[in-house]
């Protein structure tokens, strides 16, 4: 059956079983907006103020938190959701709690205040005159336990890596450690979407906190991993990242080769498709490459998606009989789906069409 393709503007757009509301954030048309301003991204008044948790500075531990939010028109925070943390809930629920108090001068489009979305916002949570790196007793430990995933022993790596995530004395270097440990534990799953979150987890703020060997592997992976999975984005950030961090790095070129056929699709215009699981959060977030899009398909816990733009926001009921078109005009975008923990789907995305 073909696929209507609903353009997402302030109407009401209706369809032969349902209509959609996508009404526009800015009530204001450009025929009505004449100002030159140029546009204006949204800035904060004040950096994050996070206090550290009490129960978490008693022992020791570190960790770090990566958020995404909307700023409205008044310049608060909404919506926000974790994009990404180590050193467990307590960090995700103090980040949260701070972005209560943090305030912004809104973003302006043509004169007039608008809704932006805020990616990628890194909170750490360092101790002060705290050892900092690897300890000697933690990286023989670490070791043993890839030791025991490279020889297949999953039972006895799993264990190992329990043991030390109980752990609570520990710095960003060995918590994003453990993170490359869970993806060798998801990969022996066969679960790609936790193996990707670990990998992406391990090598965050620039790969700061793992060895230059281990981050060299850690960016291999995510490249292969995000070429197989058709995230165009991942890769090509993924590949960059290793460019900057390891510039003589001699699989450059083959690694280069692997993002090649993806490059080629979007060049032909072929259809990528990419596949997606609702994370233990209740969401799911990615950078499309294109602006055209549908759900090939959706488990019945897969429930709604909101292109996250830079100047305009939206949610929408998911189906998989109809396409969905974001203007240019909206900026770029995130796009988070939304539902059942587990609930699966895969997306396709098609060819940009003149507007």
């Amino acid at each position: 059956m073909n696929k209507i393709t609903i353009v997402l503007i302030s109407s009401l757009v209706c369809l032969s079983s349902f209509t959609l509301s996508a009404q526009d954030q800015n009530t204001e048309t450009e025929s009505e907006t004449q100002s030159t301003e140029i546009t204006r991204v949204a800035e904060a008044l004040s950096p994050v103020v996070v206090e550290y948790p009490s129960e978490l500075r008693i022992f020791g531990q570190e960790g770090w938190v990566q958020v995404g939010f909307i700023v409205d028109k008044q310049g608060n925070v909404k919506k926000p959701i974790i994009e990404g943390s180590v050193g467990g809930p307590v960090f995700e629920e103090t980040a949260i709690k701070a972005l209560e108090h943090l305030k912004y001068k809104p973003a302006m489009y043509k004169g007039i205040a608008v809704e932006e979305s805020v990616t990628g916002l890194f909170i750490p949570f360092l101790l002060e005159q705290t050892f900092e790196g690897v300890d000697t007793s933690f990286a023989a430990s670490f070791n043993s336990m890839l030791n025991l995933y490279n020889s297949q022993n999953v039972t006895e790596a799993d264990a190992e890596l329990e043991k030390l995530s109980k752990s609570q004395d520990l710095t960003l270097s060995e918590v994003s450690m453990l993170e490359v440990a869970r993806g060798y534990s998801a990969n022996q799953n066969k679960d790609l979407y936790q193996q990707m979150t670990h990998l992406r987890n391990a090598s965050v703020n620039f790969g700061a906190y793992l060895p230059i060997e281990m981050l060299d592997r850690v960016l291999q992976t995510r490249i292969a991993m995000a070429a197989k999975m058709s995230l165009f984005d991942e890769a090509q950030s993924s590949f960059e990242l290793l460019e900057r961090a390891d510039p003589s790095n001699e699989k450059l070129t083959r690694l280069a080769m692997m993002i090649a056929p993806i490059q080629n699709a979007l060049a032909l215009g072929q259809i990528v498709q990419v596949q997606g699981t609702i994370s233990e959060r209740g969401y799911w977030a990615y950078q499309p490459v294109r602006r055209n899009f549908s759900f090939a398909t959706a488990d019945v816990g897969v429930k709604e998606f909101e292109p996250r733009c830079k100047i305009r926001n939206q949610r929408f009921i998911v189906n998989t009989e109809s396409e969905w078109k974001i203007p240019k005009s909206w900026g770029a975008c995130n796009v988070v789906v939304y539902g059942e923990p587990g609930a699966k789907f895969s997306i396709y995305e098609y060819a940009d069409t003149p507007e």
